[in-house]
């Protein structure tokens, strides 16, 4: 089937394009716009609309701020390897505060029975990204005819993470939380919406990378979560990426500064333009303000992945995480990180381990004889943040009933001359299958087989909430006593994992020194 095709929402009828085996609908509001009087508020569903709405087009991106932009070293570079359509997550597209949006990609095709739903939450932290990245867009996985597949525009950095509800009333109680909020909203359309797409709302599995990650973990710990979704996927993200009460409302305090503003005229905030509140944001983040949700004993009682946060989805599998080499993307903004060597590497990791640099540098040299310095830099990087991450949420919930299953991406990406490797952001390409169309996944060969059989683990757990299928090894479930874990490659293979507590204390996270 080509050409248009309509589908029915509780708002109205919606209509997409139908190509390739794919019908993709794009922008549909699942909330009202978040602009004026609406700001930092919860949002509410969309008003109904009659005859048929477009939805051919992405909608408005989340007003942001891309601190990544204009970074130094070789990072934008690499940027325009991830986003080739220009060069940021916005990719071009628009923003605006009517941003609550969602696109739906679901097979032409199709048997009568309702296919298992993944819903996507982007990354970039809490403060970039959108749903459109080109990166994950979902019709490569709609044309396997196994899936729906949806992603979800939120509210981001200063408009979705400042807490007013002290200054500005109890109307304002979850300002501070609007972002995930908006992500419950969305789940909420997906569950009252995807059977008119041929959705089965009883099978959903949300599913972010990076900051989509740790959005991921937040609505495992949110009880007005729970049965929006039956499976969950953390790929290369922090488990309990939160701030304090406090920490938030110092937050506040530091952006009304940057504003002009004292506490009796922090309602100006609703009426400023929207140019001024952004360029708030920039300044906030030049001053290392940071934007994310707050543990507040209500909307979210406790740490995700603390014994308290993850009792309230006991039920629900999990498959989390990480690459070989994350933190080489990151790295790449400092002067000097592509060619580095291995004497330069000492005072970089005594950061990190003062009293042992040395010897931490011999043994992944060891482990690792093959990998250039910047590789070696980026593995030490990671597996003090990432892969001790990853480990603790696949320890956590292997004590629960349901199923936590592991894995280690391997797989290097031969862009950027070699000095990324097994990076951050390089699944995205293996599991939506776009490897075609990025330059950041390279240019091997073996891509597109990793990819498939990636894709294909990742259907799977969406299918029965367990990875396994016949092209890879048996993928056992993790548990704390034997820590196995998939290797992903060109190869796969089921390895012992790193204990739980044999991460060696880091003094601090890794520090660049200064630039002459």
């Amino acid at each position: 089937m080509q050409g248009y095709s309509v589908r029915s929402t509780a708002c109205g009828l919606v209509r997409g394009v139908a190509h390739n085996r794919v019908e993709s609908y794009l922008g549909i509001p699942y909330g009202a716009s978040t602009g004026g009087a609406a700001r930092w508020r919860t949002a509410t569903a969309p008003e109904a609309w009659t005859g048929i709405r477009d939805a051919t087009a992405f909608g408005a991106v989340a007003p942001q701020v891309d601190s990544r932009l204009g970074a130094t070293g070789s990072w934008p570079e690499v940027l325009d390897l991830m986003y080739p359509r220009g060069g940021s997550p916005a990719e071009g597209g628009h923003v605006g505060e009517d941003c609550l949006v969602l696109n739906v990609w679901a097979p032409a095709e199709r048997d009568s029975e309702a296919l298992p739903v993944m819903v996507w939450f982007h990354g970039g932290g809490y403060g970039h990204g959108a749903g459109s990245e080109m990166l994950f867009s979902g019709d490569e996985l709609a044309r396997t005819g196994r899936v729906i597949v949806v992603s979800i525009n939120h509210r981001l950095g200063l408009m979705g993470f400042l807490a007013l509800d002290h200054v500005l009333g109890s109307s304002f109680r979850h300002s501070g939380q609007a972002g995930i909020t908006d992500l419950v909203l969305a789940l909420t359309w997906v569950r009252e919406n995807i059977a008119g797409f041929g959705g089965d709302p009883e099978r959903v599995t949300i599913f972010g990378q990076s900051g989509g990650a740790a959005k991921v973990s937040a609505m495992l710990a949110m009880p007005s979560a729970r049965g929006l979704f039956q499976r969950a996927v953390m790929q290369s993200g922090p488990v309990g990426w939160f701030a304090t009460r406090q920490e938030s409302l110092d937050r506040t305090a530091r952006v009304r500064g940057l504003l002009g503003l004292d506490a009796s005229e922090a309602d100006l905030l609703l009426d400023l333009p929207l140019r001024y509140l952004l360029a708030a944001q920039r300044r906030a983040q030049a001053a290392a303000i940071t934007w994310a949700p707050h543990v507040d004993g209500d909307l979210v009682p406790a740490l995700p992945f603390s014994a308290e946060g993850i009792a309230a989805m006991p039920q629900v599998p999990l498959l989390v995480g990480s690459a070989a080499h994350e933190m080489s993307l990151m790295l790449t903004e400092q002067l000097g990180y592509d060619t580095l060597q291995i004497a330069d590497l000492g005072p970089l990791v005594a950061t990190m381990f003062p009293e042992r640099h040395d010897e931490v540098i011999a043994d992944y040299r060891s482990r690792f004889p093959g990998e250039n310095a910047s590789l070696v830099l980026a593995r030490i990087a990671t597996d003090a943040t990432f892969t001790r991450s990853a480990t603790l949420a696949a320890a956590v919930k292997s004590r629960q009933p349901a199923p936590v299953y592991a894995y280690r991406l391997d797989y290097e990406t031969d862009a950027h001359g070699g000095r990324l490797g097994a990076t951050h952001s390089l699944d995205l390409p293996l599991v939506f299958g776009t490897v075609a169309r990025s330059p950041f996944a390279g240019s091997r060969k073996e891509r597109f087989d990793v990819s498939r059989r990636m894709r294909d683990a990742w259907l799977a757990f969406a299918e029965c909430g367990a990875p396994n299928h016949d092209d890879i090894p048996a993928w056992p479930a993790y548990d704390e006593a034997e820590r196995r874990v998939m290797v992903i490659d060109s190869q796969w293979s089921v390895v012992e994992g790193p204990r739980l507590d044999g991460f060696p204390p880091v003094n601090a996270p890794l520090a660049w020194p200064d630039q002459p």
